[in-house]
């Protein structure tokens, strides 16, 4: 019992302290920042429909995705705002960097993405992100953006990652992707989803699976560049 109470004092102690800082937080606003991170309704509406679909498996590795994503993102230190189809235009020409990892794509926002990009924007796409439409058929557009041509999705129909620290440690990795860089040559496990897909002519591939095809790419599109 005394226990108890004096943990009830602490919280009390703890939560008169903290309020003092409501004059200073309550008038602020979050900075605004040039990173953005995409989150259609296109995705939305699909994700839950394509396979592997039980208990959601495609939505939930992709979903997870995302949020490492932002994680990642925010230790990089960069200021990191929600961008959703509404912000097509003016929101939209204000940042500088756009992140898309979901798999559809309406094809008014590639048409968006696209003019953003050739004006200066750099779009980074994650595997399979963009393939397809709001009509869930292959969206042209952002294949001529990412300058690639997708054939097929791998991802394993008996597990998903859905709590990244519970459920990666126990995933299979279903190849690995070497890349030269600064420190040399480096590798990493393919995990979750993995893309089959041919770069197009102009395309440069900066990444490799162990069979040797393509798991990453970059392209020039105007005054910005996509990376794949």
């Amino acid at each position: 019992m005394w226990a108890t109470v004096c943990r009830y004092s602490a919280v009390r102690t703890a939560l008169s302290e903290l309020s003092q800082f409501e004059d200073i937080t309550q008038g602020g606003t979050v900075a605004s920042g040039d990173v953005g991170l995409w989150c259609g309704d296109a995705f939305d509406i699909w994700g839950p429909a394509t396979p592997p679909n039980e208990y959601g498996k495609h939505q939930n590795t992709f979903l997870s995705a995302k949020r490492a994503l932002f994680i990642a993102l925010l230790h990089a230190e960069l200021t990191v705002d929600i961008v959703v189809e509404a912000d097509i235009g003016e929101v939209l020409d204000s940042y500088k960097m756009i992140v898309l990892a979901d798999t559809h794509v309406s094809d008014a926002a590639a048409a968006a993405l696209s003019k953003w990009v050739d004006a200066g924007g750099t779009l980074i796409a994650t595997a399979g992100a963009g393939m397809q439409n709001e009509f869930n058929s292959s969206n042209t557009a952002m294949a001529v953006l990412l300058g690639l041509d997708g054939h097929a999705m791998i991802e394993p129909g008996e597990e998903s990652i859905q709590f990244i620290k519970q459920d990666i440690r126990f995933s299979k990795p279903l190849t690995q992707v070497t890349w030269n860089g600064s420190a040399g040559t480096s590798s990493a496990a393919v995990l979750g989803a993995r893309h089959v897909f041919t770069p197009r002519v102009g395309t440069n591939v900066t990444a490799r699976f162990a069979d040797g095809t393509a798991a990453s790419t970059s392209l020039t599109v105007g005054k910005g560049r996509t990376i794949y």
